[in-house]
């Protein structure tokens, strides 16, 4: 068995995986989210700061693709400095990696 550290800096070597993070405005927590609100996802693996997720281009649906690392992962939301969880997670495996880099 291979013994990985999370500290080498290898995504690969660690088994680190590409995920796709949706949230639905109204069906991933209960409240619809006004236009101008930003929507960010605080990830366990980061300490939890937080990283904005991208409006899709249908109304209500944000979403952040990220390399994440094997293992428990915990997060949470916030909009507008208001903390929310979900026992449902909006998380899909991607079979196909997306290769677009944004710069924001």
């Amino acid at each position: 068995m291979l013994n990985l550290k999370a500290y080498s800096n290898c995504w690969i070597c660690e088994g680190w995986t590409q995920m796709k993070f949706i949230f639905v405005s109204g069906v991933t927590i209960p409240r619809e989210i006004k236009q101008d609100e930003n929507v960010f996802i605080h990830l366990s693996f980061e300490g939890y700061t937080p990283d904005y997720m991208l409006p899709e281009k249908k109304a209500g649906v944000y979403y952040s693709v990220r390399m994440v690392p094997p293992g428990p992962l915990n997060f949470f939301y916030t909009i507008n400095d208001e903390y929310f969880h979900t026992a449902e997670k909006k998380i899909e495996d991607l079979e196909k990696p997306i290769t677009t880099v944004l710069y924001i």
